[in-house]
């Protein structure tokens, strides 16, 4: 009996199984694929109407700021959602898909890094200077038209910061 009661208590302290209690780490090739998927959710959201959705890609009360200058425009705020997504999904045509918009765009996720190797191949000047703001969690989303396809969502868009806090993403900047 002795023997049990110490057994449990090894188990109850230490843990039957000591790797299931430790944080799980994340390679940047896990982050870049989540950042991905939610960046295609969230134009989702746009695509489809979906409020609930694109509600959920902010954070409330943080800044949202722009590419081209690196300062934070905007606190937000559930006003400031609602305005963007009127905005948003309203200019998108009816008969606009995620489907079509796949077999004409080519979206990505990159550091910063390496999104300014890829503006100087695909645009021939860097990408915006590094902002202040910039994290280590922090990938940018890009969906540049394919070649001899027609534009489906304007490249304003189409090109934003999305950021990893607490295991949650949402968007943290635009461009446009």
């Amino acid at each position: 009996m002795k023997k049990l009661i110490i057994l449990i208590t090894m188990i109850a302290f230490w843990g039957c199984d000591k790797d299931s209690s430790s944080p799980v780490e994340t390679t940047d090739s896990d982050n870049k694929t989540e950042a991905l998927n939610f960046s295609l959710q969230y134009l989702e959201s746009i695509v489809d109407g979906n409020y609930e959705m694109f509600n959920s890609s902010f954070s409330i009360q943080d800044s949202l700021y722009f590419l081209e200058t690196g300062e934070s425009g905007l606190i937000v705020t559930q006003e400031l959602i609602d305005d963007l997504f009127y905005s948003l999904s309203g200019n998108i045509s009816d008969d606009v898909t995620m489907e079509l918009f796949l077999n004409n765009h080519s979206p990505f996720i990159k550091t910063y890094e390496k999104m300014n190797e890829f503006a100087l191949e695909y645009w021939g000047d860097d990408f915006f200077p590094q902002p202040y703001w910039w994290g280590i969690n922090d990938f940018i989303f890009f969906a540049p038209v394919n070649n001899n396809s027609l534009e489906i969502i304007w490249e304003d868009i189409l090109l934003f910061v999305i950021s990893k806090s607490n295991d949650s993403w949402y968007i943290k900047a635009f461009s446009g």
